[in-house]
């Protein structure tokens, strides 16, 4: 099972720098880094074709993933379509498909 991270922004003055760090500290094999307009709640490029099932993606926080509670639903449920274990960093939420054991997000 290969982590994961995504460091995302919405503009290119706000940096990615403090996620990356995170990111990078958390154990990540490979950080995705997105520049993105606002509003886009969704994997995109590189990470949208790597990350697939028995990956783990981690984020910093959950905004940096979505804008809103309904595409977060959204991003999730396609995650566990795929088979992909989600997490943020700062935010008390995770989640796995359910034929994963409980232990495999313990960091």
């Amino acid at each position: 099972m290969t982590t994961y991270g995504l460091a995302r922004v919405s503009t290119p003055e706000q940096g990615l720098s403090f996620q990356l760090s995170e990111l990078n500290a958390s154990g990540c094999a490979q950080v995705f880094r997105e520049v993105t307009c606002q509003g886009v709640s969704e994997l995109t490029g590189e990470a949208d074709e790597t990350i697939t099932g028995w990956h783990v993606l981690i984020v910093t926080r959950l905004d940096r993933l979505a804008r809103s509670t309904r595409d977060l639903l959204n991003l999730i449920d396609e995650f566990a379509k795929k088979g992909v274990q989600f997490k943020s960093l700062k935010d008390t939420w995770q989640i796995r498909p359910r034929h994963m054991a409980p232990d495999a997000l313990r960091s």
